[in-house]
């Protein structure tokens, strides 16, 4: 049975707690497994229960006293404005709340010096800790409440314990006359401090989702379209497949898809991370966001809306920022039962206090601090703060990485696979030589080859038949034997074409001495036979990619294995693997034998990473522990990878090792600026060396440092 996914926006979310309940609360469900991102405000489910829809999932939310909608259907542009609006909010509350501390600031101030200049009036204190308190506060006590309605308990409860606990004392002092020292300063600072780090948080989160920002700016909102040889102004969103559009020069190309007329240079970019402009011309395709140079194009669109290749990547970038890391899990599970052990420990710390004769006012105030001070936030933002960051910074240099997973797995792997051709090489194979084997004509071969191969897709094949200016021979019965060869039937004889071990199988006969130097240069090799003879050989080279090289030196420097895997000849294979310093190769590979491969690496206690671009090299893809595809390869190799490179450059795998150890190693500072900070605030807190003004302060920080120290990763860079 297939599982069904849901993603959804949720709303209300101020702490880890937040997220650990509805986690919890969702996967009671039968059937059901959650991941609920805190600083991306969204969750990703499955379910295998067929009776469990996308409605009932929202509704469990709701209960929990959160909102919750269909990402799908929130608008990024209304999304934007409305974070904008809650900032600007928030902003205004906190301006309100900081106006009206600044007295108790200023009298605290005078004590600390020991002048005592001026004292503010009891009614006074009342009335600005009053609108601070359940003005500036109020959303504080909103929160508590949906949470404590949910059956939870998050940050929100511990901040209106503490204010409103420090506020009521000293209520009580005034309205029944008793001695004792007013606590108004102690209830006001700790919100309007609290308030900031919000702030400062809120306006810090925005800036990890840079990336999906970045390119959503580069598509135009309006595409010029031809009908019936008028151009009309059209939004983007109104494009169909099969729509003619123009682009004109230093315009943003509005949609994928292939050019009909004109020329050009257009800027790549934002999909390849090249510099240099590639031509285009009529033909050649073209990927909606990229950047018309300087002709004008007359482009069909092929492919629009959520099917472009823009609005993949968005979406790639998204599912992968919203994912968790295992290092996650510690945090998730302490989040979870943190708010109630907090809860448990302020009480310990009032009763101690009071047992020890501290008088019932020390005890509170202490208690208060407590709960002020513990606050989840910084471990609940340590892990998906840097991992938004780091995919985003990945993603603006050619690495789409599909799941934080990924990224964390990508720099534990000892071994790498690349396989040959579209890796290694750029797959440009072209016909270097033909030998005949005996009598047969270099053109007979040639052509008679040709025609074999028109019924092939492989990338030899497509060398051969290029180098045939036209058809000379009808091919029928075309049968393809897979990784070795094909066969047909021309002028009623049965030809075989394919590797040298399959055309002297077929035909019985060695294979000639004289392709031995063309192997040794490293030439693949297509034989053509009957089956009685070998008729003769088609020697093919490809390029090897010029970073591949230094790629490989720079993995292997690290201990990382390299290996090549080819189904070439293995004295071809050698030659190739020598010239790259592959120091080990998996030569004469059949395609069902690749995944083969990846399975005694595995078996080696190996972490193997392929890098792959073929249909043939998807097995191979699902099997490894991380998995990686060029973007030009095929589209099934794609969907096998966990990890894409839209620059098809192999130092890029070096990258995304970089990459990983960057995010990892902010991921693992943040969490222990978390536990450090909860492990020595509390007991500071219990031991009454910390006031709750105080521990307001530091709480704010230390959400701020965490996310400030996640947004340094945007200024990791590729060492080259």
């Amino acid at each position: 049975m297939s599982e069904k996914q849901f993603d959804l926006d949720v709303k209300g979310m101020t702490c880890a707690a937040c997220s650990a309940r509805i986690e919890r609360v969702l996967n009671k469900l039968e059937g059901v497994n959650a991941n609920v991102n805190l600083a991306a405000e969204s969750a990703h489910v499955t379910s295998s229960n067929p009776d469990i829809d996308l409605e009932q999932i929202i509704q469990t939310i709701e209960k929990t006293g959160f909102q919750a909608s269909e990402l799908e259907k929130v608008d990024p542009a209304q999304k934007s404005l409305e974070k904008e609006q809650e900032y600007r909010k928030l902003r205004f509350q906190f301006a309100v709340s900081a106006l009206l501390t600044v007295p108790f600031l200023i009298e605290m101030l005078f004590m600390l010096t020991g002048y005592h200049l001026w004292h503010m009036p009891p009614l006074l204190q009342l009335i600005l800790a009053s609108i601070v308190q359940f003005y500036a506060g109020l959303k504080f006590y909103k929160g508590a409440y949906k949470s404590l309605a949910g059956g939870g308990a998050n940050m929100d409860v511990l901040v209106v314990l503490g204010t409103s606990a420090a506020y009521l004392l000293s209520l009580g002092i005034m309205v029944f006359g008793l001695s004792g020292h007013l606590y108004f300063e102690a209830s006001a600072s700790v919100i309007t401090l609290v308030l900031l780090g919000k702030l400062l948080e809120l306006r810090a989160k925005a800036k990890t989702g840079f990336a999906i920002q970045k390119l959503l700016h580069l598509q135009p909102k309006t595409a010029f379209v031809e009908k019936e040889g008028i151009l009309e102004e059209i939004s983007v969103e109104k494009l169909h497949v099969g729509d003619i559009f123009v682009v004109k020069a230093g315009e943003n190309i509005p949609t994928d898809g292939i050019v009909l007329e004109g020329s050009s240079l257009v800027d790549e970019s934002m999909m390849t991370g090249e510099s240099l402009p590639v031509p285009k011309a009529k033909g050649d395709r073209v990927v909606g966001a990229t950047k018309n140079a300087d002709g004008m194009l007359k482009c069909q669109a092929t492919k629009v809306g959520s099917e472009t290749f823009l609005a993949s990547v968005v979406k790639l970038i998204e599912e992968a920022q919203g994912s968790k890391a295992p290092i996650q899990r510690l945090a998730d599970t302490i989040s979870g039962i943190f708010v109630p052990v907090v809860v448990g420990i302020a009480l310990m710390t009032f009763i101690a206090w009071w047992i020890l004769g501290e008088g019932f006012e020390n005890a509170l105030i202490n208690a208060v601090a407590v709960l002020v001070i513990a606050c989840p936030c910084a471990l609940g933002l340590a892990t998906p703060t840097a991992i938004m960051v780091g995919v985003g910074r990945g993603a603006s240099e050619g690495i789409l990485i599909k799941n934080a997973e990924v990224l964390e797995k990508i720099g534990k792997i000892t071994a790498v696979v690349f396989d040959k051709t579209g890796t290694l090489t750029y797959g440009d194979v072209k016909v270097n030589a033909v030998i005949a084997h005996d009598d047969a004509s270099e053109e007979e071969i040639l052509t008679r080859c040709a025609a074999l191969e028109e019924g092939s897709t492989h990338p030899l094949a497509k060398a051969v038949l290029s180098a045939v200016s036209s058809p000379k021979y009808t091919m029928s019965d075309f049968q393809n034997v897979s990784g070795q060869g094909i066969s047909g039937v021309i002028d009623g004889v049965v030809y075989y074409a394919g590797s040298l071990r399959f055309i002297a199988q077929m035909s019985g006969c060695d294979v000639s001495e004289k392709i031995k130097p063309y192997l040794d240069e490293g030439n693949s090799i297509v034989a053509l036979g009957t089956k009685e003879t070998i008729l003769g050989y088609v020697a093919l080279s490809d390029t090897i990619r010029e970073s591949a090289k230094e790629a490989i030196a720079k993995l292997q420097e690290r201990k990382i294995k390299v290996y090549m895997l080819t189904g070439d000849h293995h004295a071809s294979a050698q030659a190739v693997a020598k010239n790259l310093g592959v120091s080990h190769l998996f030569s004469e590979v059949l395609p069902s034998q690749k995944a083969d491969k990846i399975a005694e690496l595995k078996a080696q206690n190996e972490c193997v990473c392929m890098v792959g671009d073929g249909i043939n090299d998807a097995p191979a893809l699902a099997l490894s522990d991380v998995a990686v595809a060029m973007a030009q390869g095929s589209d099934i190799a794609i969907e096998s990878a966990d990890l894409i490179l839209t620059k098809n450059d192999p130092m890029n795998v070096l990258h995304a090792i970089d990459l990983s150890h960057a995010t990892m190693s902010k991921i693992k500072q943040n969490l222990f600026l978390a536990f450090v900070y909860n492990t020595l605030a509390i007991p500071l807190a219990f031991l009454g060396m910390l006031s709750p003004v105080v521990a307001g302060a530091a709480m704010a920080m230390s959400s701020v440092s965490v996310v400030s120290n996640s947004l340094l990763l945007r200024r990791w860079k590729i060492k080259l």
